[in-house]
């Protein structure tokens, strides 16, 4: 599984794999022609994360992946935070 969106990744300790993607974008005609202005071409990196839920097909595909140096990448077991927001209140009573 490979996840776009916080809410499809799972909520209990999973398997990973990440992989650093990088994507260039060409700059606009008018950087250019007239350097300064514009947006000048650019490489945009970041991580692509395959999901796993079973700790063998998580074995497999780091075996598989190492065999075939076919990509570089990270191998993770990830531990979701539990976050708690708390609010207190306090009352100040007046003399």
């Amino acid at each position: 599984m490979y996840p776009k969106k916080i809410n499809e990744l799972p909520e209990v300790p999973y398997y990973a794999i990440l992989t650093p993607q990088s994507t260039f974008v060409e700059g606009d005609e008018r950087s250019r022609t007239n350097p300064g202005h514009g947006y000048h071409a650019h490489t945009v990196e970041n991580w692509s994360i395959e999901v796993f839920d079973c700790c063998n097909k998580w074995k497999e595909e780091i075996i598989r992946l190492t065999k075939s140096n076919d990509r570089k990448f990270q191998a993770v077991k990830m531990f979701p935070a539990q976050v708690q927001i708390n609010v207190e209140v306090e009352v100040v009573h007046f003399p």
